[in-house]
């Protein structure tokens, strides 16, 4: 399937314009003259993007899309001679512009990670902390599951996914590490104080990684 960003309307409309503190251009009064003047004759293309056609179907209906999906890449690997994935290569995950800073990024938060549970490790060892031995094994699981979760965006990113299936998929880890940035446990959220941060850590970093695949 072909994407297609579209140009449209007497574009001429807007090159005699100035904008600033000092014109006396009307903006909406612009745009509603620009948008008169749009029609089928006038709309053209200006930039195309060859992208498989499950992701088309997968914005009406997922399930179908992925079974799409699956069916269409099991009639390609059974055909050797048929390979039409090469196509959509640049538009692959691994293929990204930004999939080397991505692996960086999340590793830099996987040392920091390992750190951060190392130091709850060392207070949940300690007699003097016994009173927030809770708290301290919050902290050190929600290190733990963001070491989980950094490997996973690693493995992604060197993966098969799509951008767009990979913009989807991290959105989702987002999500969830922003739900569980906001746990209340213990007296007064006394146990989930230090396990809070690490997961807002978490979200903070796969937002990053988010932007980069924009």
């Amino acid at each position: 399937a072909v994407v297609s960003t579209q140009s449209t309307g007497d574009t001429k409309i807007w090159l005699g314009c100035t904008f600033g503190p000092n014109s006396d251009t009307n903006a909406d009064e612009k745009a509603k003259e620009w948008a008169g003047s749009v029609n089928e004759g006038n709309s053209y293309p200006i930039s195309l993007t060859l992208k498989p056609i499950w992701d088309i179907v997968k914005k009406i209906d997922a399930d179908k899309g992925r079974d799409l999906e699956n069916y269409l890449t099991e009639l390609w690997n059974a055909d050797v001679s048929f390979k039409p994935s090469i196509f959509m290569e640049a538009d692959m995950i691994c293929k990204h512009k930004n999939a080397h800073k991505m692996i960086a990024r999340v590793k830099s938060h996987k040392d920091w990670l390992k750190d951060r549970r190392a130091t709850a490790q060392s207070w949940i060892d300690s007699i003097w902390a016994i009173g927030d031995l809770q708290r301290n094994k919050n902290w050190r699981n929600a290190c733990n599951r963001g070491i989980g979760i950094m490997d996973k965006i690693e493995s992604e990113v060197k993966g098969d996914k799509t951008v767009d299936e990979f913009r989807d998929w991290i959105h989702d880890q987002w999500k969830d590490c922003d739900e569980n940035s906001k746990r209340h446990w213990g007296w007064n959220g006394h146990d989930s104080v230090e396990s809070n941060k690490i997961q807002g850590s978490n979200r903070d970093c796969i937002g990053e990684v988010e932007k980069m695949c924009t």
